[in-house]
């Protein structure tokens, strides 16, 4: 005895409209802080190995970026101007395996410490 509903349920009354929903998507792009001149990268590895910056060396992460610093080479995972982001950038990394990975920060090209990058906002 399989049962069958002879009627679809009744979703007219239901609070989420396609409107509410796209001004949801709205407000979380206007949830942002972009820091003006700051790049924002996770490093997620350090090694005296140059690896290519695939997805399969990366536990599947994409936006792989490599620097070399004497005979150590550096991975970063994403590049962003915006802080927020590149917090859940590095949240994602962390759910990935990188459980020790760090922000670091960058202005002009130049390292500086994420503490001197935040303080540099308009906000």
């Amino acid at each position: 005895e399989n049962w069958v509903p002879t009627t679809l349920p009744d979703f007219s009354d239901s609070p989420k409209t396609i409107d509410t929903i796209e001004d949801e998507t709205q407000v979380i792009k206007e949830d942002t802080q972009i820091i003006d001149g700051v790049t924002f990268k996770v490093q997620i590895s350090a090694g005296s190995k140059r690896l290519s910056t695939k997805p399969y060396n990366f536990k599947g992460l994409k936006e792989i970026s490599r620097d070399k610093h004497g005979k150590m080479f550096k991975y970063y995972y994403g590049e962003t101007s915006d802080y927020k982001e590149i917090k859940a950038l590095q949240k994602h990394a962390k759910s990935k395996g990188y459980k020790t990975s760090f922000i670091v920060a960058y202005k002009n090209g130049e390292r500086i410490s994420v503490k001197d990058a935040l303080k540099s906002t308009s906000n």
